[in-house]
């Protein structure tokens, strides 16, 4: 005589689809604010904010009094901490 399980699956709230439902959810919000962090931030590199950063009143002046003797320097930084332990 062979035995079945003829009980159906349990339809419905389970704690353990709250959990699989919750953590989707968290793990695409987070994918989310991560690429819009990165959108955002694509934007910033070319606006008058960032171009009177780069090019100031001060740097043109000295531009255009000696042009061969302004050298920019520019290179990734060795650590990610200042002087006093700050993170950069």
């Amino acid at each position: 005589m062979e035995h079945y399980n003829d009980a159906a699956p349990k339809k419905g709230f389970t704690f353990w689809k709250l959990v699989k439902w919750v953590l989707a959810l968290v793990t695409f919000a987070i994918y989310l604010l991560l690429t819009m962090r990165a959108c955002a931030m694509d934007g910033l590199k070319d606006t008058s904010k960032t171009r009177a950063l780069l090019r100031n009143e001060t740097l043109l002046a000295a531009y255009a009094k000696s042009p061969d003797s302004l050298t920019v320097l520019a290179g990734p930084e060795d650590s990610i901490s200042t002087t006093d332990g700050r993170l950069t």
